[in-house]
């Protein structure tokens, strides 16, 4: 992964809300986003599923039909795979909870050595990844 152009990961949340250009979008995350291409600005594919999820299940209501928002997500940002690297890296994580989806995000971002935008206090603490937000 360290050949690609990718600068910054970002949490599902963090692209909803870049997407959508809501406040609640930190502000160190914002000023970074804003200097970065979409080649630049990386969402893991298992976000696109994480957000398939919170739309089915009503947590977040969308202005524009589920796969055409999924497919403006991955113009607006470089869509990375999970591989057997970040699979196994995910596993390892120390977080109080099992979820599937931080995991693999986090892991992202760590097997690429870059930081991660997230408001999530679990990633936040986590030692072995950089997060930017505020």
């Amino acid at each position: 992964m360290g050949s690609l152009l990718v600068k910054a990961i970002l949490d599902t949340h963090a692209a909803i809300w870049a997407a959508e250009d809501d406040p609640r979008l930190g502000v160190a995350a914002r000023a970074l986003l804003s200097s970065l291409t979409a080649e630049e600005a990386g969402l893991p594919d298992i976000a696109l599923l994480e957000i398939s999820m919170l739309e089915k299940k009503r947590r977040i209501s969308l202005k524009i039909p589920l796969p055409e928002y999924l497919g403006s997500l991955s113009r607006m940002f470089k869509v990375l795979p999970l591989s057997p690297p970040i699979a196994s890296c995910a596993m390892e994580l120390a977080l109080p909870q099992g979820d599937p989806f931080d995991r693999i995000i986090a892991a992202t971002a760590i097997q690429a050595r870059l930081p991660l935008l997230t408001r999530d206090r679990h990633l936040r603490n986590l030692e072995a990844l950089s997060t930017i937000w505020d």
